[in-house]
């Protein structure tokens, strides 16, 4: 708080105000403080301040070594003590606004998008973003989102990561619980480590399931024609290669290229000899 207060050398209570009344307003509501851990609200009325203040300093998520709620405000604090006077009226925005809601929704309509894309990049408000096609480009909504949930689907799977592409980026909520997983003792296997979390929800039986198998499809030829590991969409109930026991496997819906196929298959990205020869010339 010492770097919004004091800017420039002079004392700016002003923004210290705005700021300390976005975080109590955002983060003493009743579903922020039903997702403390139980032990909080455990003993004696009078030792509830203490032990919610210890609450805070808790991984504030199902996966251990998330960021505590502590470690967001901090982050977002020294986010806000970098910014100037107008870029913090304008981060401020939706989340000082009493009349925010912890799920907006923004379409083409949305007068005030821009301070609701603002709020959502705060650990403030909204905690829950429902997007149109209006938020498929153009904008950063990483700094405090690691679950995407792709309502719409479509054909094209570079529709799908452009989408995803908004919340993975540099300087996001999960490069920073990667970053404290890693100093943990516990989180020594690459597979436990904090992720982006991306769903591709369907009906099944529907179109949508016939949608979503075409865009897998296409996602996972892509994959294998830039060189890419043809394993990495796959799930348990649907292997993509053989497992060990070969033909034998009764879950095995796709036929297993064989590793000669796949090297044929894979587009060349290499530079050509006689271009190389060209340029080193």
């Amino acid at each position: 708080m010492f770097g919004i207060t004091l800017r420039e050398r002079r004392w700016d209570w002003t923004a210290r105000r705005d700021a300390m009344d976005a975080l109590v307003r955002a983060l003493l509501r009743d579903d922020i403080l039903l997702r403390l851990p139980v032990s909080v609200f455990r003993g004696q009325d009078e030792t509830w301040a203490a032990s919610l203040f210890m609450g805070l300093h808790q991984p504030f998520g199902a996966t251990e070594g998330t960021e505590t709620l502590a470690q967001r405000v901090v982050a977002f604090l020294e986010e806000v003590g970098r910014m100037s006077e107008r870029e913090r009226q304008s981060y401020l925005e939706y989340a000082m606004n009493p009349r925010a809601e912890a799920v907006a929704l923004v379409k083409g309509d949305t007068k005030s998008r821009a301070a609701v894309f603002a709020g959502f990049n705060t650990p403030l408000l909204p905690e829950i973003l429902v997007c149109t096609a209006v938020g498929q480009e153009g904008i950063d909504l990483h700094r405090e989102c690691r679950q995407v949930i792709h309502y719409d689907l479509g054909w094209n799977p570079a529709t799908i990561e452009q989408r995803t592409g908004r919340t993975d980026r540099i300087g996001s909520k999960t490069e920073r619980e990667r970053k404290l997983a890693s100093r943990s003792a516990a989180q020594t296997n690459e597979q436990n480590m904090p992720g982006l979390e991306v769903a591709l929800p369907y009906l099944a039986a529907t179109y949508d399931e016939r949608m979503f198998d075409a865009l897998r499809t296409r996602a996972q030829v892509f994959e294998i024609l830039t060189g890419g590991d043809p394993t990495a969409d796959r799930d348990e109930d649907n292997p993509w290669t053989a497992s060990d026991d070969e033909g034998t496997d009764p879950k095995l819906t796709f036929v297993p290229l064989p590793q000669e196929m796949l090297d044929a298959l894979k587009v060349d990205l290499g530079v050509p000899i006689w271009m190389q020869q060209i340029q080193t010339a």
